[in-house]
């Protein structure tokens, strides 16, 4: 059983909608023990870090998904979902995430009106499919 995460921050029922059209069976749920019995976890999310950190702190689902990935349960974060795998947020302020993956979400540098002129720099928000780059220093 897949259970996709409630914690008020996602499309929940896409994701449930297309488990489902591909014979997947899932669980939309905001139970810790849910999270405990699950095969498999997917984590949606849309919004602010923040806030998403919080209510998964008020639900108290932060320790159930730390040890899920402790024990080697595959977790699909998805936009939001995956930012709080990380370690830390910059995203309107400086906040701490679930650390199930090494790292930092960053703010990209603002295209000042100089470089946007010149075609410089990164468009904010920034849509769409982007390089990785790492640095020997992130690993």
């Amino acid at each position: 059983m897949i259970t996709i995460i409630d914690y008020g921050h996602g499309n929940l029922y896409s994701i449930a909608q297309a488990l489902n059209q591909i014979g997947a069976p899932a669980k939309i749920s905001a139970d810790p023990q849910d999270i405990a019995v699950a095969e498999r976890i997917i984590l949606p999310g849309v919004g602010a870090f923040g806030a998403a950190m919080r209510e998964l702190r008020e639900r108290r689902l932060v320790s159930p998904l730390q040890t899920a990935a402790t024990e080697g349960k595959p977790i699909l974060g998805i936009c939001l979902g995956m930012q709080l795998l990380a370690e830390r947020s910059e995203e309107f302020g400086d906040y701490q995430g679930l650390g199930l993956i090494p790292g930092n979400i960053k703010l990209l540098p603002k295209l000042s009106l100089e470089n946007e002129k010149e075609g410089k720099g990164e468009r904010i928000p920034n849509v769409g499919w982007r390089a990785l780059n790492f640095a020997k220093a992130d690993l």
